[in-house]
């Protein structure tokens, strides 16, 4: 080989270099192309996958919101559900409501009815009072006295005829005489023979005789009837003469019925101060605020006054103005207690007012009442803890000094009978009158100086107690 083949040779063999190193330069590129390729296609790939999901996000999203508002839609639903619910619950109620206001209704228009046919009934039957002579006939010259008695005798035998007998015999000798003419009157208003009764007082009256009783029977008769005005025509002549309560209720009565108001009113006013405690006066002032006054709270409390004074209940009444049952028993309880007390069986006394305490706790006054019950059955320490548990009152501490007093415990009869002592000085407590057991223990004491000091507190309670007759421990 010559020199210029090698050189050729060797410029061949670097081109041949260069080839090998372009072609290993490009088939480098050419995998790194292919690797791109593939990695180009893997995030294409991804990349739907990514735009899929994506897609389904969206129709969730979209779903979500459908839902949202299927939710929203349903919970408006079920606020209107719940309010007609609510509305069907107070609808149930109010029918309820009425329905027992209807069948109540159904029943008082009922027993009206029946009322009504009773009283048809009634009117078409005899007298239920009739006058039967006596199996032994009294002597001719028997006095209108010894005629009177045998008829109240056959009262109490249960022989009313009779007893109309022999009152009407007693008007046949004696005319002018009263008090035949009175018992017969008012035997006849008992039976409910009315009219009879006003026939018999207005001949005895027109033969002449006269007495207060014989007019306020007669007044009596005329208003059960409905003749008010004939009553009062009857009672007001005589007002001014001389007049009692059964008097004042009649022609209170009659003036109410014959339309004059005012002077019925003030007539009940003075009859409720004066005689309160009768139940015939409270329930002919309840029909009256009733009817005639149309004062509904004056009417209830009356006829729950008439009602706690023992008084039978009237339909007509009873329906709208009862007391609650609540109130009947503790009417009740003091009706009883009354009665124990009347008998001196302090023990049972005690026991039914203290029964109305359970009732009302708050009571000062039947805390009062019980104790003082107690004290009177010697329980003085009973009666202390049950004046110490309790509502305090005036007439509460004057007995608890007492109730001290009769244990020994003289410092503390002391302090409470001063206790007392400030409050009716000060002007905040009444002064009660004082049962006798009270006023002889402030002067039953020991000669020491300690219940010297509870003997005077005391006695300056018992003074100032007794210093105002007014002031009153109700039994």
């Amino acid at each position: 080989f010559t020199s210029a083949d090698l050189v050729s040779a060797k410029s061949a063999a670097d081109r041949e270099s260069k080839l090998a190193t372009e072609i290993a330069k490009l088939t480098t590129a050419l995998k790194e192309e292919k690797q791109a390729s593939v990695n180009a296609a893997a995030t294409v790939k991804k990349l739907r996958e990514e735009m899929a999901e994506l897609a389904k996000l969206e129709k969730f999203k979209t779903e979500t919101e459908i839902l949202r508002e299927s939710l929203k839609r349903a919970r408006a639903s079920l606020v209107k559900a719940e309010k007609r619910a609510e509305d069907a619950a107070s609808l149930v109620v109010r029918l309820e409501e009425s329905e027992k206001l209807r069948e109540k209704l159904a029943a008082q228009a009922a027993e009206m009815a029946q009322r009504e046919a009773e009283a048809a009934r009634i009117a078409k039957l005899p007298p239920r009072l009739e006058a039967a002579a006596p199996e032994n006939p009294p002597v001719q010259d028997a006095t209108p006295e010894e005629l009177c008695k045998s008829a109240v005798e056959c009262e109490k035998n249960h022989r009313p005829s009779v007893a109309l007998w022999f009152y009407r015999y007693a008007m046949q000798l004696y005319p002018q005489e009263a008090a035949p003419a009175e018992g017969a009157a008012r035997l006849l208003l008992d039976y409910g023979e009315n009219k009879t009764a006003e026939d018999c007082a207005a001949a005895a009256r027109a033969a002449g005789a006269d007495s207060l009783n014989l007019i306020v029977l007669h007044g009596r008769a005329l208003n059960r009837q409905g003749e008010w005005s004939k009553a009062y025509l009857v009672l007001e002549p005589v007002r001014l003469k001389g007049e009692n309560h059964e008097f004042s209720l009649e022609l209170a009565i009659a003036c109410a019925g014959a339309g004059r108001i005012e002077l019925a009113k003030s007539g009940f006013d003075a009859l409720l101060k004066q005689a309160g405690e009768r139940k015939e006066a409270q329930l002919a002032y309840a029909y009256f605020a009733k009817d005639k006054l149309k004062d509904r709270a004056a009417a209830e409390k009356a006829y729950q006054s008439y009602r706690k004074l023992g008084g039978a209940p009237e339909p007509e009444l009873d329906g709208e103005f009862a007391a609650p049952p609540e109130e009947e028993t503790l009417a009740f309880l003091a009706s009883a207690a009354a009665e124990a007390e009347a008998a001196a069986d302090w023990e049972s006394a005690a026991w039914f007012h203290l029964r109305r305490l359970d009732i009302r706790r708050d009571s000062a006054e039947f805390a009062a009442r019980g104790a003082f019950d107690l004290y009177r059955a010697g329980r003085y320490a009973a009666c202390a803890e049950t004046l110490m548990m309790n509502q305090p009152s005036e007439a509460g501490m004057l007995l608890l000094a007492a109730a001290r007093f009769r244990l020994g415990d003289f410092a503390a009869a002391t302090e409470a009978a001063a206790e007392y002592l400030k409050n009716v000085r000060s002007g905040h407590a009444p002064a009660p009158a004082v049962w006798p057991e009270l006023a002889a223990e402030a002067v039953k004491l020991e000669d020491n100086d300690t219940t010297q000091r509870a003997a005077r507190a005391v006695r300056r309670a018992v003074e100032a107690a007794t210093a105002n007759p007014k002031g009153e421990i109700k039994k």
